[in-house]
């Protein structure tokens, strides 16, 4: 590999390096602040495989947090959130949808007592009418998501 690229690569593999483990970017976007199992995986076996010693600890943190999260019947969640209550608000900007457009949008998200060991399924169903440059924020419970269909009226 070109010793540039491969130093471009560590760079970004360090930057994604946290307290509680590898997050899934090194940019700070809302969703990829959290332990993802796969980039976290994939991360630490490039790690131990080229002896970088200096993200050993990120490593142990990585597996343990993830060993952690694992539920009762053996199964990794997708990703962990560690945030001081578990949970992560969004703030989602709708400046992309057509001007003078009004669209109505059908929103599936957590609901307020969700919880991806005792309470996985528990789902809010919201219908919205919004704009161009109109936000929503939306509330994702411990390893939860949303989805927002939007149909132009």
């Amino acid at each position: 590999m070109n010793h540039k690229f491969q130093k471009e690569a560590w760079s970004v593999l360090i930057n994604s390096a946290k307290t509680f483990g590898f997050v899934a970017t090194a940019q700070d976007k809302d969703n990829y602040a959290r332990l993802w199992s796969r980039d976290s995986a994939i991360a630490s076996l490039a790690v131990l495989s080229h002896g970088k010693e200096a993200l050993y600890p990120v490593v142990k943190s990585s597996i343990l947090n993830l060993l952690e999260a694992v539920g009762v019947g053996g199964v990794f969640p997708s990703n962990v959130s560690f945030n001081a209550d578990g949970e992560h608000e969004l703030s989602i900007a709708l400046d992309f949808l057509e001007e003078g457009a009004t669209y109505e949008a059908q929103i599936y998200r957590d609901a307020d007592d969700a919880d991806w060991e005792i309470n996985p399924y528990a789902v809010t169903i919201e219908t919205k009418t919004y704009v161009k440059d109109d936000s929503f924020d939306v509330r994702l419970g411990s390893c939860g998501g949303f989805v927002a269909i939007l149909v132009k009226q």
